[in-house]
């Protein structure tokens, strides 16, 4: 047969009988590509270096072909998609570009990140919910590991630790998987993206290195960004790992992305009701939460100008509730987040968060403090005219 006959031709003699012209114009590559593919990879690591030289030309005619066939200025949209559904899914596994062989990933990479960006979203769609969770992975395992071990010992040698994590992201945030990453999350509509909720939740539990972290925050505020109320189906699955992470996570730069990811689907992809919770528990997370006490009656005229608040809920610090600094700080940092998303969400809630923001400006934890600080210093205007405003839900949480 001719798929017979193709798998035993040398990479050379392969590419030119699919791509020439003549009397096999009308052969088409898709049949055998992925035996083709499959062959490549599993011979390109032999113990023979004979078989590894003709498997890495065939490799890299494969690649060519693939491309061309993906690219929906040469291939029919047709071609394209089933190329797409052909090639991608087995680069994206395990002889591909989660080989042992640096040139075998390498090219894996190349082929995803290209075939994403130049395929079109409708032909690609289908195969994104495996192959971005692969392509999060690659973001730090495609990184050198010598700069995890710098990372560890960052203080030993004198590196400031935030500044080398931020040049490491800016470094993935200009790579060819960003770009792809960036590519597929344009594709993705809302039922693909509920198909891959599941894959980017295991990412958050069990995510390794601090670009895949990072980048799959990035992912999911995009996707509720871009997808809003579609994403709401998916949305109680993202939002409990990522709470979850917020506190467990020691990396600051980890928990600002996980913050800003939650914030942004309780903002847009959630109901009004979960909303309330969202925030309501963020705020109970220092400890703070509604009592019926006696307000405070201020003993004198408010100054001109302020306003008091009719819908004031006294509220007191519950000392039974010993919540933690990771806890404490995972509050004021989720609220940060939803202020810079949202500034009307925040404003409705404002006398619910900013009494407990000021209180918790003056915690003995700087971590905590720098978080809810900056919840204080943004969320009002003018601090005097906030205290006046304020001043029956602070004299609970006081008292």
């Amino acid at each position: 047969t001719v798929e017979t006959a193709l798998l035993h031709l040398d990479s050379r003699t392969t590419a030119a009988l699919i791509c020439c012209p003549g009397p096999y114009k009308k052969l088409s590559c898709l049949p055998v590509l992925l035996q083709l593919w499959t062959m490549s990879l599993r011979a390109v690591d032999d113990v023979k270096e004979s078989v590894r030289g003709a498997a890495a030309g065939l490799l890299r005619a494969l690649r060519g072909i693939s491309l061309r066939c993906m690219d929906l200025q040469q291939t029919s949209a047709a071609d394209v998609a089933s190329c797409c559904a052909i090639v991608l899914p087995l680069l994206a596994g395990s002889q591909g570009i989660g080989s042992s062989v640096g040139d075998v990933r390498a090219v894996a990479a190349d082929v995803l990140c290209t075939g994403i960006k130049t395929g079109g979203p409708a032909q690609v769609l289908p195969v994104l919910p495996v192959v971005v969770p692969v392509l999060l992975e690659a973001l730090s395992g495609l990184e050198d590991a010598r700069l995890n071990y710098v990372e560890q010992h960052a203080e030993a040698v004198g590196i400031d630790a935030e500044r080398l994590a931020a040049a490491r992201l800016a470094a993935a945030r200009s790579s060819s998987i960003s770009e792809a990453l960036e590519s597929a999350a344009r594709s993705l509509t809302g039922p693909a993206a509920v198909e891959l909720a599941p894959g980017l939740a295991a990412l958050i539990r069990r995510g390794v290195g601090l670009n895949t972290k990072v980048g799959t925050a990035r992912f999911i505020k995009g996707l509720a960004s871009r997808l809003g109320q579609d994403l709401k189906p998916a949305a109680p699955q993202l939002l409990k790992p990522l709470l979850s992470a917020i506190r467990n996570e020691n990396s600051g730069a980890v928990k600002r992305t996980y913050a800003g990811a939650a914030a942004a689907i309780a903002v847009r992809s959630v109901s009004d009701k979960r909303q309330d919770k969202f925030i309501a528990d963020a705020v109970s997370s220092y400890g703070a939460v509604a009592m019926p006490i006696e307000p405070y009656i201020l003993q004198q005229q408010p100054q001109q100008g302020a306003v008091a608040n009719p819908d004031a809920t006294p509220m007191s610090v519950d000392e039974s509730f010993a919540a933690d600094d990771a806890s404490r700080q995972a509050g004021g940092l989720l609220l940060r987040e939803l202020l810079r998303e949202s500034g009307d969400t925040f404003s409705k809630h404002a006398s619910q968060v900013l009494p407990v923001a000021f209180l918790a400006t003056h915690d003995e934890s700087s971590s905590v403090s720098s978080a809810w600080s900056a919840v204080w210093s943004e969320g009002c205007p003018s601090e005097p005219a906030a205290l006046r405003l304020h001043t029956a839900e602070l004299a609970g949480l006081i008292a």
